[in-house]
Formats: C-alpha cells, structure tokens, sequence
C-alpha cells in the first residue's frame, strides 16, 4: 500500500482483514461498524461483540498505519 506520503509500505494480512478492506472500498456509505458486523454475520461467529472489538483495534491500527483514512461513524 501507499501511504498519505506516497512511500511504499508491505502489510501481510489474513482473510478477514482482506474482506474488511473490501468491505470498506466497495461500500464507502457503510460505517466501520457496519462492515464489522457484516463480517461477524459472515464468519457465523457465536459472539459478534468479540468480532467487533477486535475490527475495532484492527481499524484503528489500519489508521495508524495509513491504510485508511478512517471510516464513517
């Protein structure tokens, strides 16, 4: 990925964090919680709350890093 200077950086990621992203790009109407609760519905996880703590650090590390701009709230 590029960040906001333009410097190259690499990021290996898993699955979910690749649909996150995808998420993200196709759908820039939906809320950060709003993808993180389509991809608990999607993996059929037992406590969405558990998924969605987690893709709350993982977007805001996504942030840090300057992958993302942020999302809607």
């Amino acid at each position: 990925y590029r960040d906001r200077m333009d410097d190259v950086h690499f990021l290996q990621i898993n699955a979910v964090t690749q649909r996150l992203l995808q998420l993200l790009k196709e759908n820039p109407e939906l809320t950060g919680l709003d993808v993180l609760n389509t991809i608990a519905t999607e993996l059929g996880h037992d406590n969405p709350a558990t998924v969605i703590e987690a893709g709350r650090g993982l977007l805001a590390d996504l942030r840090e890093r300057n992958v993302i701009l942020g999302t809607r709230s």
